[in-house]
């Protein structure tokens, strides 16, 4: 990997060299301490299936969308595997961003590993209906609904389309005590929201996030706000 020779004052060298880190990727690293002085960059951790071999095209897909958010936002992260959970009990992240593909194969100590990280006031996103969302307290409705045209109710006034409808589990509004960050603008189901549980905050999205691209671009444009407003985790580049 080639990186280019940038102009810096000597005195800004070290800060400049934590914010490349940040655009290359989610790297395998645990998260480092701070140094006195600087602004430390939010520090974000992507658990990934252990089995990729039975992941379906959306899953991946969805996967990259996710990884490639994190990385426009110029967001430090590193990447585990959902199997070394138990081992490596990961600490020290801002956020933790769980997958459905990863969800789906949580047994029920890395789910609770992932519950008391948020509990202790660690913040999380998850997408699609699994038991990690279940526990955070999350209802989805019994009924699918078409979804084609949906409305964000933080950043945008207007309807945002996607390209390709699908058959999404809502939330259930009855039951909710959370904010809804986005709904379905036929039938006002809400689709993302963001909620407390313990000390912690987390964003659930009832689908997948973006299934059909691995830009993050078909289904959720304001994921990074979501992150920077919601979660109050800043982000270190803007989007172009």
């Amino acid at each position: 990997m080639n990186i280019p020779s940038l102009k810096i004052s000597s005195n800004n060298k070290l800060l400049a060299l934590f914010v490349l880190l940040g655009f290359y990727g989610c790297a395998q690293q645990q998260p480092s301490s701070q140094i006195p002085g600087l602004t430390p960059i939010p520090s974000v951790v992507l658990v990934v299936p252990h089995d990729t071999i039975s992941l379906t095209l959306a899953e991946k897909n969805d996967i990259a969308s996710l990884r490639m958010v994190l990385n426009v936002a110029g967001l430090r992260c590193s990447e585990i595997s959902d199997s070394s959970l138990m081992e490596s009990r990961p600490k020290g992240y801002n956020l933790m961003v769980v997958p459905y593909a990863t969800a789906k194969m949580l047994d029920d100590s890395s789910t609770q590993i992932i519950l008391n990280s948020v509990k202790l006031g660690n913040n999380l996103i998850t997408d699609g209906q699994s038991t990690l969302a279940l526990k955070l307290g999350v209802r989805f409705l019994p009924t699918s609904i078409t979804t084609s045209k949906m409305r964000d109710s933080r950043f945008s006034p207007n309807t945002l389309y996607w390209t390709t409808p699908s058959e999404i589990i809502p939330f259930d509004d009855d039951a909710l005590s959370d904010s809804t960050l986005a709904y379905d603008e036929v039938t006002k189901q809400p689709i993302a929201l963001i909620g407390r549980y313990g000390k912690g905050r987390y964003i659930s999205i009832a689908t997948l996030f973006d299934p059909n691209t691995r830009q993050g671009t078909a289904r959720f444009p304001f994921l990074v706000e979501w992150i920077e407003h919601d979660l109050g985790i800043a982000r270190i580049a803007e989007r172009a």
